[in-house]
């Protein structure tokens, strides 16, 4: 149920940015984004960073702050690069 909610939570985000190429492209590289969003909402600690991650960016979103918006995906991103860098290091995650 986690890992639904949390696909539908960014296809929302990709469809509100009203971009059709950027919708486009994400949805090629949908299965390959679940494989990854799965490992790491099952990682320890991970699903509540990503649950705050996503509150904040919501927030953003309420204040009309696209820059804050930004600053608080980015960080979202890098938080979970170094998620699976540090899990393929640990052999718990292929490339």
């Amino acid at each position: 149920k986690v890992i639904q909610l949390h696909t539908e939570f960014h296809d929302l985000l990709y469809k509100l940015s009203k971009s059709k190429k950027l919708f486009q492209m994400i949805s090629q590289f949908n299965d390959y984004f679940y494989r990854y969003r799965v490992a790491l909402i099952r990682t320890v600690g991970n699903i509540e960073y990503t649950a705050e991650d996503h509150r904040d960016m919501l927030n953003a979103m309420k204040k009309k702050s696209p820059r804050l918006v930004e600053k608080v995906v980015r960080e979202h991103l890098e938080r979970n690069r170094q998620f699976i860098l540090k899990a393929i290091d640990a052999g718990k995650m292929t490339p």
